[in-house]
């Protein structure tokens, strides 16, 4: 009985203590470390520990119960809830729709392990996970943001931390960069249209520092923000943590908060800093506050706050100054939520609580809303069930779904989230609620420069594309988020000339993924392509040397593409079957055309060794299908052929790692041998649905790849014909 006793006065208390401490959060709300304006430490372990203590969240159990399949179509769907490795308090896309999260030292629990970080990477056409470790950088409370090549870059992460680390496609690995010059902890990081990465505050130091590939970090005296480190909006301790800065399209770096300051970061030959004020009417520190680019210099900025605002506003950018003006209120009051653009513009906004306490799910708000800038209105959405508070994370998918993931890291606290969502959103489904057939996108260029025209092929219901950037975000923020509109050149048959905008503040460089939407705005799968910011993609012809001629691409692919709808950066000929056309070692792709002579009717056997992909084709027809993403492999085929000449076509795919390729064949009075001494040629006159090779206006420029009018262009059976309905498009995680 006294054991109960006592019991009862702790539970009086721990809720004493509480009460008083949300009354003093306004004033007291220092996350992560304390503040020396503070009479008491109140850091992550200090309410951590008063985390323990709290009741589980329990969800209303009439959550959801009154939605029929009716009703997806209004408010989308969620998926079951699902185990993670760990708790997602970080995460980054991956160009192949993988997912890539971490928390700290350990799975559940932060840590002062600065050495070491948990994480793993979810495959979601698998719907599998691999561990993957940082074991050089403790990246939880790091800035993080997205290089142009989809590398994610993390930099800083606490009071004694200079580390920098990048996670490398490459190697599928992380590995330690250049350090800072000064510990950051609570910084933003963004990536440059240049490539180059600032990072700002998560200090007391006010300069900013700029890395460089190969030359590091370099400290910015002039772009100073001491303004901000004296903004009296916000407690001195929080004043520093995570600038909202986006590029802006002329360039510069803007300011949205979360204190009231508006500024904008000029960097180059004239850097300095431009204050455009306040925000308007008093709008207060918006701390854990969301900003997305939703549009061509167009910002969405909604809630945060302790406790929770439920305001939010635009920033039209695109002007000399900002222009802000306020949006509709969101339907509830949010702190440490989520923001995540959709393919078609819209902005979801995702869980959050009212309370804005740190390791508390009081005042959860489980209704997400959906945001439309052509009407300014916010719709409630389908209801989750766990909520996704602090350390949380939401991100868009490939397959146009989003994932919403982690909160907690507290330990041994009930408030700990380890498990993730998938959300379906109303445009995935028809009005009975059965899923929208979706438009394709069957093919097209993976590799572009800003300012060019590309081709997509797809199917022919398409009216509208998106480009949306891959993100890595940490604490509710993220500098990589932005959509770009693609305008329509040119449609025929399934073929469309996109142009991507000349201004690369617009398209910063990076990975993105093309969405194309039909006429009752249901997106395809993601298109994944890489835009650099400078490169010349034009065709280079190099002087003919063999009886193989070659067309050498670069990009990013995971099965070998249809080369019939790219342009080559490089053609030419050669005496065999080799890789001597490639200009890199990695993310390149190269088609072989020839005559072969068959010297006997008979039947005759080819083989393809390739690391990675390969196929061979005989006048058209697949003999020998290697493709896909993988270690040294041989594949066989036969055919019977007749005497004389026949066409030959070998093709080859390079993603990361090793690259080899050799062709052999046997026949009628002969053993397994090479195969170029038997092959004749000269340089041949490249075809595109776009030069003028297509007398017909069909889209198909010699009326034979696609006799059935089917997804399947070379009506063969090969990985690269994949179901462009499939979310995962076909992709391997090799």
């Amino acid at each position: 009985m006294q054991s109960d006793t006592s019991a009862t006065r702790n539970t009086h208390f721990h809720l004493l203590l509480i009460g008083l401490l949300i009354l003093l959060i306004p004033t007291l709300n220092y996350c992560y470390r304390g503040g020396s304006d503070s009479p008491v430490i109140l850091n992550d372990a200090y309410y951590a520990e008063l985390a323990q203590s709290y009741e589980p969240f329990v969800p209303d159990p009439l959550i959801g119960a009154a939605q029929g399949p009716e009703d997806y179509v209004v408010q989308g769907r969620w998926s079951e809830v699902i185990d993670w490795p760990e708790i997602a308090t970080g995460a980054a896309n991956l160009p192949d729709g993988r997912l890539m999260t971490w928390a700290s030292t350990s799975k559940e629990n932060f840590g002062t392990n600065n050495n070491f970080t948990f994480g793993s990477i979810y495959d979601p056409s698998t719907n599998t996970f691999t561990e993957e470790n940082n074991n050089f950088h403790n990246t939880f409370c790091a800035g993080v943001s997205m290089l142009p090549d989809g590398r994610t870059i993390a930099a800083g992460g606490g009071a004694t931390i200079t580390k920098t680390s990048i996670f490398d496609l490459a190697t599928n690995d992380w590995a330690l960069t250049n350090e800072l010059n000064n510990p950051r902890w609570y910084s933003t990081t963004t990536t440059l249209p240049t490539g180059q990465v600032l990072t700002a505050l998560g200090t007391n130091t006010p300069y900013s520092e700029v890395w460089t590939e190969g030359a590091g970090w370099d400290v910015r005296t002039k772009l100073n923000l001491q303004t901000v480190l004296n903004d009296n909006s916000a407690p001195s301790s929080q004043r520093n943590w995570y600038p909202a800065l986006n590029v802006a399209p002329d360039g510069s770096l803007f300011h949205a908060g979360p204190t009231s300051e508006l500024f904008s970061l000029y960097l180059g030959d004239d850097e300095r800093v431009v204050s455009h004020g306040d925000r308007e009417n008093g709008d207060p520190f918006r701390l854990y506050n969301t900003t997305v680019m939703y549009d061509v210099g167009k910002m969405l900025i909604a809630g945060g706050g302790t406790p929770a605002l439920s305001s939010a506003m635009t920033v039209d950018l695109n002007s000399g100054s900002p222009a802000v003006s306020a949006a509709n209120p969101m339907n509830h009051a949010r702190s440490m939520h989520n923001s995540v653009v959709l393919p078609d513009g819209k902005v979801m906004v995702i869980r959050g609580t009212s309370a804005g306490i740190q390791f508390s799910d009081q005042g959860t708000q489980l209704t997400p809303e959906l945001w439309d800038p052509e009407t300014g209105v916010w719709q409630e959405l389908a209801q989750h069930i766990v909520p996704r508070n602090y350390h949380s994370t939401a991100l868009l998918m490939k397959d146009a779904r989003v994932a919403a993931l982690g909160g907690g890291l507290c330990g041994g606290c009930p408030t700990n989230h380890k498990n993730g969502q998938f959300y379906e959103p109303p445009y995935l489904f028809n009005t009975d609620g059965s899923p929208a057939t979706r438009p394709t996108i069957i093919n097209g260029e993976a590799i572009a420069a800003v300012g060019d025209v590309i081709n997509i092929q797809g199917s022919t219901d398409i009216v509208k594309f998106n480009m949306v950037r891959l993100v890595a975000l940490t604490h509710h923020h993220t500098t990589d988020q932005r959509l770009v509109p693609l305008s329509i050149q040119a449609a025929n048959d399934g073929y469309y000339q996109l142009s991507v905008p000349a201004n690369q503040n617009v398209v910063i460089p990076g990975y993105y993924w093309i969405f194309g939407f039909n006429s009752t705005g249901v997106p395809t799968v993601g298109h994944t392509i890489k835009v650099n910011a400078n490169t010349d993609v034009s065709t280079t012809t190099i002087a003919s040397t063999g009886a193989i001629d070659y067309e050498y691409y670069e990009g990013t692919w995971f099965s070998l593409p249809n080369f019939d709808f790219l342009t080559p950066k490089t053609v030419g000929s050669l005496d065999g079957f080799n890789l001597t056309p490639a200009q890199r070692a990695d993310e390149f792709a190269i088609r072989f055309t020839s005559k072969i002579n068959i010297p006997e009717t008979g039947l005759y056997t080819f083989y393809t060794e390739s690391d990675d992909g390969s196929q061979l084709l005989i006048n058209d027809q697949l003999i020998v299908d290697n493709n896909g993403v993988h270690a040294k492999i041989e594949k066989q085929g036969s055919i019977v052929l007749t005497e004389g000449l026949h066409d030959i076509e070998v093709t080859f795919l390079e993603l990361y790692g090793d690259q080899s390729l050799s062709v052999n064949w046997t026949g009628p009075g002969f053993g397994k041998t090479d195969i170029s001494a038997n092959l004749t040629t000269g340089l041949s006159e490249l075809e595109n649905p776009y030069n003028g090779s297509d007398p017909d206006n069909s889209g198909d420029p010699d009326n034979s790849s696609n006799p059935d009018n089917s997804s399947n262009p070379d009506n063969s059976s090969g990985p690269d014909n994949s179901d462009s309905s499939d979310p995962t498009n076909g992709v391997s995680s090799g």
